[in-house]
């Protein structure tokens, strides 16, 4: 019997108000550094970049993941992935279409994580 169920939030119930490709193509004219990765490169190091401290250490890894790749100055990707962070507001969040009548739901017989 299934008494807990427990939920990866982002992109699942939660989805940011400002997408990774705004928040990235941000951070890159902050720091004065050309466009070197998009957002589905960088997404696509997350894995490779585990273990992760927070998610801040997590951006950076992948990040600089991409720039190694691409031949592009590490610490050029360091202040992005910090531009980035400091851009990436983790309270300008919306439920997903459907998410809260599920919960609701799943609420009534199970703990939820």
């Amino acid at each position: 019997m299934i008494d807990t169920v427990l939920f990866d939030l982002d992109g699942t119930l939660l989805t940011y108000e400002r997408s990774a490709a705004a928040v990235l193509a941000d951070a890159f004219e902050r720091t004065g550094v050309e466009p070197f990765c998009t957002a589905a490169e960088y997404a696509a190091q997350f894995e490779t970049a585990l273990p992760a401290a927070d998610a801040a250490d997590l951006r950076e890894r992948a990040i600089i993941a991409v720039a190694r790749e691409k031949d592009v100055d590490t610490d050029d990707a360091r202040r992005v992935a910090a531009a980035y962070t400091d851009e990436r507001n983790p309270r300008s969040v919306h439920l997903i279409d459907g998410a809260e009548p599920v919960l609701d739901r799943l609420a009534r017989d199970h703990r939820l994580g």
